[in-house]
């Protein structure tokens, strides 16, 4: 079974001491936030250009944790489980949230989740506008196609319009472990 990470439920709260600002201005922070949302890998950013410290607005900090713009951050134990589990394949950097901690972008893509069986909201494409049809889950409640599994246990799920985290059964038991983003079972 797969599970769904509920990012957008509950976005942990932080400051990021300005980062924002500094990264529009430069430039970067489409590619930087487009990276964190899954809708790219950030290839062209360097650490220098990512957040490197973050206020908490709230303690305890979890050890896997989503900001407003979508960035994760894992703390050191959240992610020796994720590299553990797919060593090598995303990308850490250091951030400073009173604590060690570290920036996350998962590089890893599928296309598991099955319009059919999932709860969606389906809006009609609009062709004199210029709109395609538009497809998203509600609720988080996702049905996935075992034979349409990546290989590895952490990715960004790019069958619907917009990507969801999704993670295998045994990174997500790893996870449970830790104070981490909730999770919702899918089904296959």
């Amino acid at each position: 079974m797969t599970r769904i990470l509920r990012i957008g439920a509950a976005p942990f709260p932080t400051d990021d001491g300005g980062w924002a600002s500094r990264a529009l201005r430069a430039g970067h922070a489409v590619e930087a936030v487009r990276a964190f949302m899954g809708y790219g890998e950030g290839a062209g950013l360097r650490d220098a250009q990512l957040p490197r410290r973050l206020r908490p607005l709230r303690h305890p900090v979890p050890d896997l944790f989503a900001t407003r713009a979508g960035l994760l951050v894992a703390s050191e134990a959240a992610r020796e489980v994720i590299e553990a589990h797919d060593p090598g394949l995303h990308r850490f950097w250091p951030v400073d949230v009173g604590a060690p901690h570290h920036g996350l972008i998962v590089r890893a893509t599928g296309a598991a989740i099955t319009e059919r069986g999932s709860l969606c909201h389906v809006e009609p494409a609009l062709p004199r506008l210029g709109l395609p049809r538009h497809v998203t889950l509600l609720a988080h409640a996702a049905r996935v196609d075992a034979a349409r599994l990546p290989a590895a246990n952490l990715w960004w799920d790019r069958a619907l319009s917009r990507p969801y985290l999704l993670v295998s059964d045994c990174l997500a038991f790893a996870l449970e472990a830790l104070d981490a983003i909730p999770m919702r079972c899918c089904d296959a």
